[in-house]
């Protein structure tokens, strides 16, 4: 049910406005400075809002989020989901991701410039369940040792642990 996603205007820069004092161009280059980060136009991804539309590329059913309830929050949808985002990064080599317990897991990776392998490393429960959103512009291979599953740009793998194998 995704939509066309929205074009948002770039900020003008407020030194470049004349005709104002320099405590407004300091309040607006402040409200400029939120903007961005938030939107992910700069400074680090962890501080990038997450909107509705993200939620529904990765499969969250987003009317969820109309609950009644004012207190109904994002930490029970995912909870209701059975989701919990965990990883995010860009990958400078092959990399090993070590259970160390816990929910399921979505991976948001970036393969940083090359085919990069991702490998599941432990003793994961049968039925764990695992996403990879490829965020980057190369081949994830997901269990590279056994099942090697490639993940294309901007592809969601979704893979599930039988207790022996990936699938």
């Amino acid at each position: 049910m995704a939509t066309r996603a929205t074009k948002l205007p770039s900020l003008p820069d407020p030194n470049m406005i004349d005709g104002i004092n320099e405590d407004l161009k300091s309040f607006l280059r402040s409200i400029k400075e939120i903007i961005e980060v938030r939107e992910g136009r700069r400074a680090s991804d962890l501080d990038t809002v997450l909107t509705r539309r993200d939620l529904e590329k990765i499969g969250i059913d987003v009317r969820a989020l109309n609950e009644d309830s004012p207190s109904y929050n994002f930490r029970q949808i995912l909870d209701n989901a059975s989701i919990l985002y965990s990883y995010s990064k860009t990958m400078t080599g092959n990399e090993t991701f070590v259970y160390t317990g816990g929910s399921e897991r979505i991976c948001f990776i970036d393969p940083g410039g090359a085919n990069r392998n991702f490998n599941p490393s432990g003793s994961f429960p049968s039925a764990y369940k695992m996403e990879i959103v490829n965020i980057g512009g190369e081949i994830i291979t997901f269990d590279s040792t056994v099942s090697a599953q490639n993940i294309g740009p901007g592809q969601i793998g979704t893979f599930r642990y039988s207790g022996s194998v990936w699938y």
